[in-house]
């Protein structure tokens, strides 16, 4: 067996088994909210809990800041590692460490600013406005906290282990999880005590990350004296389109649900956010899978080997739609009788519209997201941030004026924010892939196309066997969902990706 076949058939184990980690520590995630979220919602109030995501949704402003040094860090210190040029490699990660350190006390002041006067923009409930500033304060000191990790989860990126990572945040989902849990015995609920176990679990995997890099990349070395202002530069330089990118993506899905925290009635905000919830862990699996091909793609470019990266891109693609196939219509039809059992009363017909329309998205995004990554290894993301930058202000725009004069409200937002990114996904962003690779885009649209008809084949199924069942409980939907996935999974395999088994990794 020559090296090339090992090295693809060691590929391909690690990939499966990157998948089966990230894939399980998502689901076991998920079940902690699943278990917790109707509670919360129960003792603060759906009103309160609605501020939850869009709280984060405003931290994600000062995560884009230290995204300019950390969005590309991993992948120069990932680069230059798989050249064995480990003294360049731990020059990048000494820069990247302590720029966010320079960061965090210059931002610190205004977060703190931003959460004393958090009631002056957002529409908080009578007698909550201090539990919301300290939940918001706690909630910026995560994001520092994760920005200061942020150059040591390059380690997953060098060793293709995604499955540490894998561990690494379950482990934080468990102490987020325990911390609230000891404080809503030991205490009145809170969205305070929220912040205080969000915090706790941004620290416990900070520590592990560092104790990973101390592990398994010894040959990283973090000092004071490596640190470089022209590799600042460099990061900076690559970093800021990368971070016009995530401002983009943020205007165009998270900036809708803080307007209609400001714009629409409180109990309307709220069934909006625990929509948007829903969409986020949905889309959450399938930025993780996408997420396992990035080390594979930093390892080809590092090689020169620009034929192979475009070829795997389209096999990421179409791995990756193919998932959303089949979990988008499941998340569809079934959100119903889901939203039933674990809100009960809460439940309404606008939940159920707005999350059809927040997670149709997601389709697109599945196919888009690996182009985004190969293009970040690259280095090539500058004429895309700008112009979806630019798109994201139309968009925007557009939601205000929904918002503030029409009588769409919530599920006039909620429209618009499917439609801005099915376009923006699924046409600019291959048109943008072909450039870069310097052949027709058409090779980029086929696999969005597959994925929406597979994802119109899955729907019809779910909707037939639903159509024929009874869903009384949890053991019901259980047991209809699985068997639907299932036929789901099978109807899009063999009626859409005929040569998809014949795809190498």
């Amino acid at each position: 067996m020559n090296q090339t076949l090992v090295s693809e058939v060691r590929s391909s184990k690690r990939i499966v088994f990157n998948f089966i980690c990230g894939i399980s520590e998502h689901l076991v995630s998920a079940g902690i909210a699943l278990l917790l979220t109707p509670f919360l919602i129960d003792r603060l109030g759906l009103e309160l809990y609605g501020l939850y995501p869009v709280v984060l949704e405003l931290a994600t402003v000062f995560a884009v800041i230290f995204g300019i040094i950390n969005s590309t860090s991993s992948r120069y210190i990932a680069i230059e590692a798989e050249r064995g040029n480990f003294s360049e490699a731990s020059k990048y990660f000494s820069t990247a460490f302590f720029s966010n350190l320079i960061l965090s006390s210059v931002l610190l002041a205004p977060m703190l600013i931003a959460s004393a006067f958090s009631y002056r923009f957002l529409s908080v409930p009578s007698g909550a406005t201090g539990d919301v500033c300290i939940f918001m304060t706690l909630a910026f000191l995560s994001v520092i906290s994760d920005a200061v990790a942020a150059a040591f989860g390059s380690v997953y990126y060098i060793t293709n282990r995604l499955d540490i990572r894998a561990g690494q945040r379950l482990a934080g989902a468990v102490t987020k999880a325990g911390t609230l849990l000891l404080l809503l015995k030991l205490f009145k609920p809170s969205m305070a005590g929220v912040g205080i176990a969000m915090l706790s679990s941004s620290l416990v995997s900070l520590l592990l990350q560092v104790a990973a890099t101390k592990k398994f990349v010894p040959s990283l070395k973090l000092s004071k004296k490596l640190f470089s202002i022209s590799s600042v530069r460099q990061l900076s330089a690559s970093g800021l389109w990368y971070s016009f990118n995530h401002i983009a993506s943020v205007m165009m899905s998270g900036a809708f649900l803080v307007v209609s925290n400001i714009f629409l009635k409180p109990e309307i905000s709220g069934t909006y956010s625990v929509a948007f919830v829903f969409s986020n862990s949905l889309s959450g699996v399938i930025l993780t899978l996408a997420a396992i091909f990035v080390p594979i793609s930093a390892k080809c470019f590092a090689r020169g080997e620009s034929k192979r990266l475009r070829d795997s891109l389209v096999r990421d693609q179409r791995v990756v739609g193919y998932f959303a196939a089949v979990s988008v219509p499941v998340g569809c039809v079934f959100c119903g009788d889901f939203f039933a059992l674990w809100l009960g009363n809460k439940s309404s017909p606008l939940l159920i519209v707005l999350s059809v329309f927040l997670v149709l998205p997601i389709l697109s995004l599945a196919c888009a997201t690996p182009i985004i990554h190969v293009a970040m290894v690259m280095n090539r993301t500058r004429k895309l941030s700008l112009i979806f930058l630019g798109a994201s202000f139309v968009s925007l725009a557009s939601a205000l004026f929904v918002a503030y004069f029409s009588p769409l409200g919530a599920i006039g937002l909620a429209a618009l924010s499917c439609l801005s990114q099915i376009i923006w996904y699924s046409v600019a962003v291959p048109i943008f892939a072909g450039r870069v690779f310097s052949c027709s885009p058409k090779r980029f649209f086929v696999p969005i196309l597959r994925t929406f008809f597979a994802a119109l084949l899955a729907a019809v199924c779910c909707l037939l066997l639903r159509s024929v069942c009874r869903m009384g409980g949890w053991t019901q939907l259980l047991i209809v969902g699985t068997a639907s996935a299932v036929l789901s999974a099978v109807t899009a395999f063999f009626g859409v990706y005929k040569d998809f088994s014949s795809t190498k990794f």
